[in-house]
């Protein structure tokens, strides 16, 4: 035993005291017993780093996963897939145990003197049982029955704990390993605030970004051992949840011994289609009722989205007590593998694994309250990683095996991303790949030539209405810097006989380009009325068919500057701006119908023309609304615009208030990975002053037969249009539960679901201005309602609605892009 570990021990006091000797004296002899110790006493601070295979003593085979562990703490590692092994012995002398399933634990003494390799050698344990006769109910539901009360027991005397923690995440794809990063954390958990993990240290191969941590997300680490196991936003049912029983069927498939001890191998089924739950097989100990090994999948019926056509993950977990009452994780073994594509496009098999190993438990202690100012579990202590030589090999828990070792040594800066997962088939050149910091090394070495350049900067500019007829034009956007960017446009619209053109520029400042200011100026054709769901080559479609052209347009030369900030981490975007713009009216020039008929389109009306100067503003919490419904979102939006004549010298005297909110909310099935949801909009606004036509506001239709979230349905080919206006869509997505409800499992792993929909809204017009109108309106002095179901998912990525009229008669059908989220 150590110098200071044996003064702790002593009490000099009940030393010296029935010898009634002076204090003088007294330090004088713990001076010469300090002397003495040092002499005669090893010192126990000596570090020693084990390393080895443990194998069958036997057969010779490695043991994967084998679990060695410093006998008195709870400090260990867990050996790799080959059987290797590396542990950090900080104080010797120690003894290791070793201990893996169906064979007899052992222990090895370590000294200062101690090989540094230390292969271990394990014998099976002997199997003398009895055969087992089952009758009535399987005696593996009556064991984890005991299972689980024996938790509850011990699970409430653990408060909170802390531990050392190593990760490391591999990616391959068909040919080989791709990525490997590896993280060294300090992970805390606490029994009401939950989990998070302070990363220390890390590093990976060499084409991963030093500001990359690919090994950590958002989810928590998982611990099968919960009573509810989250795995990528699914809340799966543990095989030790107090209610279990209800959704699993346990059977005993297999028994062994670790020493003296018996364990059961216990079968895990499923007993639900509806709710995320395992299938697979654990360990259970018998004498202790409680579960030391894991080894488990998703059940069949856990469906993803497309473009995911397939998605196999396996996930295996030790459990020790350290010696201790409870049981807690040393080791998380994950395994998986994901198929991306659709008719015509198929990305390469996506291969991944992440292990995890906890060491060195602190249990029941006082933990930082900083830990939960946020509400990431995983936190990057940026202080630590830039420290040099910051990532100790010797804490690694479970070693590379040999392919991730050969690959730390062969990757390189330029092995990108983008071409090991480069997709194939005939859509495939419409997919653009990006891996920014590796493909930057490729293009620097082949000298990207000039033309190449402006190509990646180029993009077209097409639309057709029955004013500007087809729009055929071109927009060059180059990046000059990280903060600065530009851009040209140019246009010429074959009916109207004109040129247009704009530019502008932004500038991103800040120390994480938070904040912008930005200039454009355009001279062109511009919409009426302003729309969230359609721009102005969506809308082409119906117009170019001869249907009714959906927008009015005018003429407007516009100059406009800008300044904005990103509140990141309350994600408030705040934006303010000036814009002066000189607008005149259009007429109508065209009734080309790309099918010959003779349909007539309706003229393009007057605008009230003159200059237009006007402040703005606009906040946005969350992200920018996203049209058609691809996915849910949780934002809200407020813009106001100021225009004056005593203020702006403007030709107009208005203020205009416009917002929008996007709200999702669970409701059935929330533990599945994509739970029935209902997602609303809500769109309103009002103004103050004399607003002109170019500033009346809408409330979308549908495109004929295209009938995106977001839209009034059954309002074909048009739209409301008024000086106020609200509205709000609504829809329930059931996803596939109808049809595995009824037993139609086939259309549910094709990703079809069903979805309820309905809609209410109008638009108010002053009867002043309905009486000085020159054209027809689309608008209607009451509110419209309407409700309807669809068939989500169709190919993976459309839909079929249907739509009933509720406040006068219409039925309709028509379709859309898919919910995919």
């Amino acid at each position: 035993m150590g110098v200071f570990l044996v003064l702790n021990m002593m009490n000099p006091e009940r030393i010296f005291r029935p010898l009634r000797i002076g204090s003088h004296f007294k330090d004088r002899i713990m001076k010469k017993i300090v002397l003495l110790l040092f002499l005669f006493t090893q010192p126990s601070f000596a570090q020693k780093i084990i390393s080895g295979v443990v194998k069958d003593a036997a057969t010779g085979e490695n043991l994967p996963a084998a679990n060695i562990q410093i006998e008195g703490t709870l400090k260990g590692v867990i050996a790799s897939r080959e059987g290797k092994y590396s542990i950090n012995v900080e104080h010797v002398p120690a003894t290791l145990v070793v201990r893996y399933i169906g064979y007899e634990s052992k222990k090895i003494t370590i000294t200062s003197s101690s090989a540094g390799e230390q292969d271990i050698s394990l014998n099976q344990s002997p199997i003398e049982m009895e055969a087992l006769v089952v009758l009535g109910e399987d005696p593996g539901m009556r064991i984890m029955r005991n299972v689980i009360a024996k938790k509850k027991s011990w699970h409430k005397k653990i408060q909170n704990f802390s531990a050392d923690t190593y990760m490391r995440s591999v990616i391959e794809n068909d040919s080989g390993i791709v990525m490997i990063s590896e993280v060294l954390a300090e992970t805390y958990w606490d029994r009401i605030r939950g989990l998070r993990s302070v990363i220390k240290s890390k590093r990976h191969t060499k084409n991963l970004s030093p500001s990359e941590n690919v090994v950590v997300g958002d989810d928590e680490i998982v611990n099968l051992y919960d009573d509810d196991v989250l795995i990528q936003e699914s809340k799966f049912v543990g095989p030790t949840h107090p209610d279990a029983l209800d959704y699993y069927d346990f059977k005993i498939i297999g028994r062994r011994y670790r020493d003296d001890q018996l364990v059961y191998d216990i079968s895990v089924q499923t007993k639900t289609k509806l709710q995320p739950t395992f299938v697979g097989q654990i360990s259970v100990l018998d004498t202790d009722s409680v579960m030391i090994e894991a080894e488990l999948r998703p059940n069949d019926f856990v469906i993803f989205p497309m473009p995911v056509q397939e998605w196999k993950v396996y996930y295996m977990q030790q459990f020790s007590n350290f010696g201790q009452a409870f049981w807690l994780p040393i080791d998380m073994r994950m395994d998986g593998k994901i198929k991306i594509g659709m008719i015509g496009l198929q990305f390469p098999s996506i291969k991944y694994t992440q292990i995890t190993g906890f060491n060195n438990y602190q249990i029941n202690v006082t933990l930082p309250d900083s830990l939960y100012k946020t509400k990431r579990a995983f936190i990057v202590d940026s202080t630590s990683l830039k420290k040099e030589n910051q990532f100790d090999s010797t804490q690694i828990i479970i070693p590379l095996s040999d392919r991730e070792d050969s690959a730390f040594r062969m990757i390189k800066r330029g092995d990108s991303f983008s071409k090991a997962f480069k997709p194939t088939g005939a859509l495939s050149r419409m997919v653009k790949m990006e891996d920014e910091y590796n493909d930057s090394i490729v293009i620097a070495e082949k000298k990207k030539n000039v033309f190449k350049t402006v190509l990646d900067g180029l993009g077209p500019r097409f639309w057709f209405n029955r004013v500007d007829g087809a729009h055929v034009g071109i927009k060059y956007s180059y990046d000059f810097s990280k903060t600065f960017s530009a851009y040209v446009l140019s246009g010429y619209s074959t009916s109207l006989r004109r040129w247009f053109y704009g530019a502008g520029s932004r500038y991103n400042w800040g120390k994480k380009h938070q904040g912008f200011f930005e200039s454009d100026y355009y001279i062109g054709t511009t919409e009426r009325y302003p729309s969230d769901n359609y721009s102005l080559l969506v809308a082409s479609g119906p117009a170019l068919f001869g249907f009714r052209d959906y927008f009015d347009f005018y003429k407007n030369q516009k100059v406009e500057f800008g300044a904005g900030y990103e509140f990141r981490k309350i994600d408030l975007n705040f934006r303010i701006g000036w814009s002066s713009e000189i607008q005149t009216s259009l007429i109508k020039n065209t009734d080309f119908d790309i099918l010959g008929r003779n349909n007539v389109q309706r003229p393009n009306p007057k605008i009230d023309e003159g200059t237009m100067r006007s402040v703005h503003m606009s906040v946005i919490y969350g992200d920018d609304y996203v049209p058609f419904g691809f996915v849910g979102q949780e934002r809200a939006e407020v813009k106001i615009e100021h225009s004056s004549s005593q203020w702006l010298s403007s030709d107009f005297d208005f203020t205009t208030y416009r917002a929008s909110v996007d709200w999702r909310f669970k409701t059935f099935f929330s533990r599945r990975f994509l739970p029935n949801v209902l997602d609303l909009r809500w769109i309103g606004g009002t103004y103050t002053g004399h607003l002109p036509l170019q500033r009346l506001s809408a409330i979308d239709g549908s495109l004929q037969a295209f009938t995106p979230f977001g839209v009034f349905k059954t309002l074909r080919g048009q739209l409301y249009e008024g000086e106020k206006y609200t509205a709000i869509f609504w829809e329930h997505n059931f996803r596939t539960i109808p049809f595995e409800l009824i037993g139609l499992q086939s259309i549910a792993k094709k990703g079809i679901g069903v979805i309820v929909h309905g809609a209410s809204g109008r638009t108010w017009i002053s009867k002043d201005r309905l009486r000085t109108l020159t054209y027809r309106p689309g608008y209607t002095d009451q509110f419209h309602h309407e409700i309807g179901w669809s068939l989500n998912g169709l190919f993976g990525f459309f839909r079929i609605d249907t739509a009933q009229r509720l406040d006068k008669k219409g039925f309709y059908v028509g379709g859309s892009f898919a919910r995919v989220f």
